[in-house]
């Protein structure tokens, strides 16, 4: 990238965030540390700063009107912002993480180079994100549909005007060739993880569990992440009465917020479990120490995807279990980096931990080398530099 050229990070940020997500702050600290300036939208009532900015981030404040992020005024302020700011300090290439950021930056930069870092294909978020179609009502039903309608719109145009979109998993791959004219536009770029936070922690493991008040000898079973459909914490709760049937030393953790947070919560009381934690969301170098196994994407839902929370809990050192499909098993070697187990199968997800839990020497080979398998390929280093190459062959 040029030496003149600048960065600028900008965000809609959702309710469900409560911050910048790490991915955002991530690419912040790497790009101001390079030496780049750097700008950030945000509005400071939807979206907490939640780190410690270097002297060349410059934040850029924008007041949001009637307290919501997604309204007609505020996409229109953000638009002349963001045009201001790139005549004003000769910003060379704006970085986007959603369609309607994306799009608006494309209208007012007035042919700035537009980087869209996709982390889902948008309009089926409403769908996979969200209640089940079948359970909205009549009216949320239409909703959805235009909804659905116009989101499609704005990717299309989006994915054929940007000059580069970075996705983070095949699906999302699929999804923007599927409507972009220009297949070269688009690349897979698997996410990166700090693995100087992330990484086996006994002393916080300690504080942690004698804060949240576990017994000694219960072994923490986790999820966490987005209570949705497509990573099955339902499908994670419903193997609890068939461990419990075995064990009475496990304890499961769900950590964070979604649509099927009070349906695990019904569960849990209608089978009157007793070894279940619900906690809000939480960063998740806060909460992973505390784990001795971590579950995931367990759902049949959604492929070709591979959540963060999965590296986060390898370089933890934590063993791992998640779904099985054709692209994982293409990617990881089930038995010695992590675990698979039949998606959407309550029994086979509560027979595979409960075998790890017997199997001290299965533990320890998942714990080591499933760190040592994300710090290899997976690390925030190696993202970050594929990132600046992807910024320095725009600007060239």
């Amino acid at each position: 990238m040029k030496s003149n050229s600048l960065i600028i990070f900008t965000n809609f940020p959702f309710p469900h965030l409560g911050g910048l997500s790490r991915c955002i702050s991530d690419e912040v600290t790497f790009f101001s540390g390079r030496g780049y300036n750097v700008f950030l939208i945000y509005a400071p009532s939807e979206m907490p700063l939640n780190f410690k900015l270097r002297p060349n981030v410059t934040l850029v404040p924008q007041q949001s009107s009637m307290k919501k992020a997604q309204t007609v005024v505020n996409r229109i302020r953000r638009a002349s912002l963001t045009r201001k700011i790139a005549l004003k300090n000769n910003v060379q290439c704006i970085y986007t993480h959603d369609i309607y950021s994306a799009f608006i930056c494309i209208l007012a930069s007035l042919g700035k180079r537009t980087v869209l870092h996709t982390h889902s294909i948008f309009s089926e978020d409403r769908f996979k994100m969200g209640k089940p179609f079948h359970e909205l009502s009549t009216r949320n039903k239409i909703t959805s549909l235009l909804g659905y309608l116009l989101d499609s719109t704005v990717e299309f145009l989006v994915y054929n005007l940007v000059h580069s979109i970075i996705c983070t998993a095949e699906y999302q791959l699929e999804g923007v060739l599927k409507k972009s004219l220009s297949k070269k536009r688009a690349s897979v770029l698997w996410n990166g993880i700090n693995t100087k936070t992330f990484k086996p922690r006994v002393r916080e493991r300690r504080m942690l569990r004698r804060k949240l008040r576990i017994p000694d000898g219960k072994i923490v079973c986790m999820f966490l992440g987005r209570m949705v459909p497509k990573n099955g914490p339902l499908i994670i709760a419903r193997a609890i009465p068939i461990i419990n049937q075995k064990t009475s030393k496990a304890l499961f953790v769900f950590v964070g917020d979604g649509v099927e947070k009070e349906k695990i919560r019904k569960y849990v009381e209608n089978q009157k479990l007793r070894n279940v934690m619900l906690l809000k969301g939480t960063p998740a170098e806060k909460i992973l120490p505390i784990a001795d196994v971590f579950v995931t994407n367990v759902s049949p839902i959604w492929e070709k995807t591979l959540d963060r929370t999965i590296f986060e809990a390898m370089a933890s050192g934590i063993p791992t279990i998640i779904g099985r499909d054709p692209h994982k098993e293409d990617i990881f070697d089930g038995g010695k980096e992590l675990l698979f187990v039949r998606k959407g199968d309550p029994k086979a997800i509560a027979e595979r931990i409960l075998q790890l839990m017997s199997d001290e020497k299965k533990i320890r080979t998942l714990s080591i080398n499933g760190r040592k398998r994300v710090v290899k390929d997976f690390s925030l280093d190696t993202f970050m530099d594929s990132l600046e190459g992807i910024a320095n062959s725009i600007n060239a």
